[in-house]
C-alpha cells in the first residue's frame, strides 16, 4: 500500500511538472522529502541495518517488512540535523527513525 501511494505521488508530480517550470517542480518534489533510491537496508539478527548509505543531507529510514527482510527510503534532513554521507552506523540508522535492531 505504501509503495502504491508513493508511485501515485510520483506520477502526480510528473504530470504537475509538465505544466510548470522545471525549477518550480523541483521545489515541489523536495517538499515531499522521500527518496527511494538513496539508501538500502537488510535484515540482520534483531532487525535492520543500513547496507547502502545515503548521500550527505539525507537520512535512511529502514523498515522491517517481515520474513527477515527490510526495505528503506531516504528522507531529506532538516537544517538542524547533521546527516553525513556514507554513514552506516546504528546512530545514523536511528536518525532515520526506522527499525535499527540489527
Amino acid at each position: 500500500h505504501h509503495k502504491m501511494s508513493k508511485l501515485l505521488l510520483f506520477f502526480s508530480l510528473m504530470v504537475f511538472q509538465l505544466s510548470c517550470t522545471t525549477s518550480y517542480s523541483i521545489n515541489i518534489a523536495l517538499q515531499v522529502d522521500v527518496f527511494d533510491q538513496y539508501c538500502s537496508c537488510e535484515y540482520r539478527a534483531g532487525g535492520c541495518i543500513i547496507t547502502v548509505a545515503p548521500p550527505e543531507h539525507v537520512k535512511c529510514h529502514c523498515q522491517y517488512m517481515g520474513f527477515w527482510t527490510c526495505s528503506a527510503y531516504g528522507v531529506h534532513c532538516t537544517s538542524k540535523e547533521t546527516c553525513p554521507a556514507d554513514c552506516y552506523s546504528k546512530e545514523c540508522c536511528e536518525r532515520g527513525g526506522g527499525d535499527c535492531g540489527g
